[in-house]
């Protein structure tokens, strides 16, 4: 074996990593033994910088540290500003669904699905069931594709054999001690993500000797803030950000959290956060498109990241990417066979089923799982198509009964849910079927439309069809069949300890001052994209400086908070 890329000493920190990963998972194993709730949501107990982190990882695929910036390689400014729009769409379920979830919802209720019954009824949970899995599916599968893409990059070793390895490496620690390992091991992931990208950005703007010199070397049509793509590619990143509000890991999340207010604190910082790492992602691409302007995307990006960071901080960045597509992989695998064994098993085989059966079988699906899902992306040969094709099913489906739903209180019928779902499917998947199996009949129908086949414009007519059958559905059926619902018990909460009112201002004021802080960056960074100059240049180092900075907090709060991680054990 031969390194492409980096140092070996790249390479061990990689290594070393990984092994790290597997000890958290070794260390918290008989804790998350105690119970599924232990298990699946870390007790409801992990500390607020843990939950802020876990949340990011998670958000933060190798999709966005790759695909994003990629899109941004290839049409310039448009990819920060399509990225930034679907931020803006993800900000009101930071600010209101999430902590709303949160503060409705019973504690037995664990899973999307039973969410879904707990709204509806059992064919709800049943339909929501089957389609979580394949989305699932579809989403670590495409995490273990893409650290195997960039395990060939660097070493050479073959797609398949880099995603099983991938795969391997994730199922050592999460199969042994669930949510707790991979809400840990995301604090260190995001540290590394954050410190890498920003000193990558201080570095290349030095070499270019500012932002001026970066656009003189771009094609003119980088600085058009629609790419010259067309406007329902706009409408179809703008949608996206849709599918990210019944996410089941956002469920997971807003679940394990402690209070409403912790999970309006931590999903206000995620936005922040991802923001302008997203920004700073995109730059740093355009950098590379300037230095490298025959490269594959990715290709260009990693290229960029090797010449500007020092040996050891690369490594770093590497093992950080190979974290991403762990972390979010491990996620969406926990929840695709929990939707298995609590939501098929304990739901509809075994009722009386244990706890200590329930986990026992999750780590046996997770198994199953990943050796399926890994075999058939690899068939794909593209990340961004499959996991695209998985957000806009799983979105145009779930979406309404499930987030508007939650609000619904005019006339609701049980069955509502599960009709719209399957009225959604029945147009999305004959019409936009996964790209590498779909029927010729489907790329005649895009030409038809004038759109190129399995585009983003031909992904948004799709979704926008398949979304306004299920809304119609969903009001013909509540409207026309339904029944005044009773009121809801809401669940009460337990008098909190006086020592936790002065945590309670803390995420008032501070979410409050997250959320303004995210309304002025994106315009801002859009903007002076656009007018470049010197000011331009100034907020780059200065984005980039702070990425750094976060990055060092967020190591500072896990320092702070040893005493609760040490407590979860």
């Amino acid at each position: 074996m031969h390194l492409r890329y980096g140092t070996w000493l790249d390479l061990a920190i990689i290594v070393a990593y990984l092994v790290f990963c597997v000890l958290v998972g070794i260390l918290y194993k008989r804790r998350a033994e105690k119970s599924f709730e232990e298990y699946f949501l870390a007790g409801r107990t992990i500390p607020t910088v843990v939950l802020t982190s876990s949340i990011m990882a998670t958000f933060i695929s190798t999709v966005t540290i790759v695909g994003i910036p990629g899109l941004a390689y290839r049409i310039g400014i448009a990819g920060m500003i399509f990225n930034s729009i679907a931020m803006y769409f993800l900000r009101y379920g930071a600010v209101f669904y999430g902590p709303y979830v949160r503060k409705i919802l019973p504690t037995t209720i664990m899973t999307l699905p039973e969410m879904a019954e707990y709204l509806y009824n059992s064919r709800a949970h049943l339909a929501s069931t089957i389609l979580s899995i394949i989305f699932n599916i579809s989403r670590f599968g495409t995490q273990f594709l893409a650290v195997g893409f960039l395990l060939n990059f660097l070493f050479g070793v073959s797609i398949f054999w880099g995603a099983a390895i991938s795969a391997l490496v994730v199922l050592s620690y999460t199969v042994l001690s669930g949510f707790i390992a991979e809400a840990i091991t995301d604090v260190f992931q995001m540290l590394f993500m954050l410190i890498g990208v920003g000193l990558a950005t201080i570095m290349g703007l030095r070499h270019f000797g500012g932002w001026e010199n970066v656009v003189a070397a771009l094609p003119s049509d980088h600085l058009v803030w629609h790419g010259k793509e067309p406007i329902m590619a706009l409408v179809a990143y703008a949608i996206m950000a849709f599918y990210m509000y019944p996410d089941p890991s956002f469920y997971q999340r807003y679940s394990a959290g402690k209070s409403p207010k912790q999970v309006q604190f931590a999903m206000s910082a995620m936005i922040l956060l991802s923001s302008m790492f997203g920004i700073i992602c995109c730059i740093n691409a355009m950098m590379a498109r300037a230095l490298f302007p025959d490269m594959t995307p990715a290709l260009a990006i990693y290229s960029f990241l090797e010449r500007f960071l020092p040996t050891g901080i690369f490594g770093l960045w590497l093992a950080a990417f190979v974290a991403a597509g762990m972390s979010t992989g491990d996620t969406y695998m926990l929840i695709g066979a929990t939707n298995i064994s609590r939501d098929i098993y304990k739901r509809w085989i075994k009722r009386d089923a244990t706890d200590a059966q329930i986990i026992r079988l999750t780590r046996v699906l997770m198994i199953f799982l990943a050796a399926i899902s890994t075999y058939v992306v690899v068939q794909f040969k593209t990340v961004w198509s499959i996991w695209s094709w998985g957000a806009m099913m799983f979105a145009s489906a779930i979406f309404v009964p499930l987030v508007p739903g939650i609000l619904w209180r005019w006339r609701k019928h049980p069955d509502s849910a599960w009709i719209a779902i399957a009225s959604a499917l029945a147009i999305f998947i004959p019409l936009y079927p996964p790209p590498g199996i779909a029927p010729q009949y489907v790329e005649k129908l895009a030409r038809l439309i004038g759109v190129a086949p399995f585009s983003p414009a031909h992904q948004a007519y799709i979704f926008l069809g398949a979304w306004l059958v299920s809304t119609l559905v969903y009001l013909f059926v509540n409207l026309g069949f339904g029944k005044k619902p009773l009121k809801r018990e809401r669940r009460k909460l337990a008098e909190p300890p006086k020592e936790l009112t002065g945590q309670v201002r803390f995420y008032n004021r501070n979410t409050f001052l997250l959320s303004l802080l995210f309304w002025l960056l994106a315009p801002a960074a859009i903007i002076v994209s656009i007018v470049g100059g010197s000011i331009a240049s100034f907020l780059w180092y200065f984005l980039g400086g702070l990425n750094v900075v976060f990055g060092l907090i967020i190591f500072w709060q896990v320092i702070r908070a040893r005493k609760e991680l040490l407590a979860l054990k």
